[in-house]
């Protein structure tokens, strides 16, 4: 017997795999760094946030990179949607604007939101975990456990 709403659950689950994969794919993200995003916007509550999924899942992919410059090059974050167009990659800078041309309510003030809440705060959690099964049978890389994800701070960020 089918589980009233489980096929909606799984669609929105896919949904929000192949909104990340495909920034990802934009912004020029590994596999690797794809399924690092997905994995950490799976948990997050993205209704509790009161935004788009599409600008969380914009976010979400950008403090990846950011995280991965830091931890690898020791570089500075790539992309800051506090900082100047000019000052940003132009793959980002053209997702950004493409988010904010398509979809409803988004605006570079809720990404700046967004992005803020990625990086300061503690975020809502999603009390089930029922996207495991449905992200382990696409995923593009082993799921990585949760100790490996970390939430910089602002300041961690740019220094």
């Amino acid at each position: 017997m089918e589980i009233p709403g489980r096929r909606d659950g799984v669609a929105k689950r896919r949904y929000k795999i192949g909104t990340v994969f495909a920034f990802g794919l934009q912004l020029g993200m590994s596999k690797f760094l794809i399924q690092k995003a997905i994995n950490w916007l799976m948990v997050i509550d993205v209704p509790k946030l009161g935004l788009n999924l599409e600008e969380v899942a914009f976010c979400v992919c950008g403090v990846v990179v950011n995280q991965n410059a830091e931890e690898r090059y020791s570089d500075d974050p790539l992309y800051n949607p506090h900082r100047n167009d000019e000052n940003n990659p132009e793959t980002f800078v053209q997702l950004v604007n493409r988010i904010i041309e398509r979809f409803e309510r988004a605006s570079m003030t809720r990404i700046q939101s967004c992005w803020g809440k990625l990086t300061q705060s503690e975020l809502p959690e999603r009390k089930a975990q029922h996207w495991r099964q449905t992200v382990e049978e696409e995923a593009l890389v082993p799921l990585l456990p949760p100790e490996t994800r970390r939430h910089f701070t602002a300041k961690e960020l740019d220094e």
